[in-house]
């Protein structure tokens, strides 16, 4: 049967841990995002529908909500970061992006050094209580690590991109204008186009409209969500729109893609 998990409350950075986990299968999900990182042992999983296993040299990320299995090899410890979805700073943009591009292959190879790495802060986890600033240097250090290995291109230096980027992904299910987005950040309409030309090669309006197409793709590799339902939590009020729009981009309706995602 699924579970919901209730764990303790997270500190609205990161939170890292020191788990191991038995041999009998479980299934469950969360509402928050995590890195499964292996230090001993082996955990056979199965995220959203691709199976896999954390091991040396394999890690799985493990998106808020997404339902996942798991059973623990015997003498298995993992190193467990739990990332709640930020909302109101540039970390939304970059846990969207991290655990967007796992979406379609949750399980990511690992290199020697980010073992080390992993096996450094497990280390220091164990011997020494840290405090929430403490987990969420360490977050940084996996985060960045972990991106530079999944071949993501480093976050914007420009603050107000980031900021831009902050308020497009807090605002998706939201009527959102290039004008606003704009006063939201304290530029010009012609200086935000400028910002991301110059820094993402597109308009802000196409990348708002990609990333509201791209969350409602994620959304729909869910089996129990209904079109209306992602249609809202995308901006459209108008399930027709979403239809049209969705179909623009993947080429295909959204319930024709909800289906083959869930092998229906």
């Amino acid at each position: 049967m699924r579970k919901k998990a209730m764990p303790e409350k997270i500190h609205r950075g990161a939170h890292l841990a020191l788990k191991s986990y038995a041999g009998a299968a479980e299934r469950h999900s969360h509402e928050h995002h995590q890195v499964v990182l292996p230090l001993v042992g082996t955990l056979e999983m199965e995220v959203a529908g691709h199976g896999g296993a954390v091991a040396k040299g394999k890690a799985a990320l493990i998106a808020a909500g997404e339902d996942h299995a798991f059973a623990g090899s015997p003498h298995n410890r993992f190193l467990i970061m739990d990332l709640v979805p930020d909302t109101a700073s540039s970390a939304a943009y970059r846990r969207a992006r991290l655990f967007e591009t796992a979406s379609s292959s949750p399980f990511i190879a690992l290199d020697e050094n980010f073992g080390r790495l992993a096996g450094s802060l497990a280390q220091e986890i164990s011997a020494y209580r840290l405090e929430g600033i403490d987990h969420d240097l360490a977050g940084e250090l996996l985060l960045g690590a972990l991106e530079r290995r999944m071949g993501l291109s480093p976050l914007p230096a420009d603050r107000r991109l980031a900021r831009a980027l902050a308020l497009i992904e807090r605002g998706l299910g939201e009527k959102m204008t290039v004008s606003g987005l704009a006063r939201g950040i304290g530029v010009s309409e012609a200086g935000l186009h400028q910002l991301f030309r110059d820094s993402l090669g597109t308009s802000p309006g196409r990348y708002l409209a990609k990333r509201r197409m791209a969350t409602a793709a994620n959304l729909l590799a869910k089996p129990d969500v209904q079109i209306s339902e992602v249609a809202l939590a995308v901006g459209y009020s108008d399930q027709s729109a979403f239809t049209r729009a969705f179909t623009r981009e993947f080429g295909r309706a959204p319930k024709a893609f909800q289906m083959e995602k869930i092998g229906g």
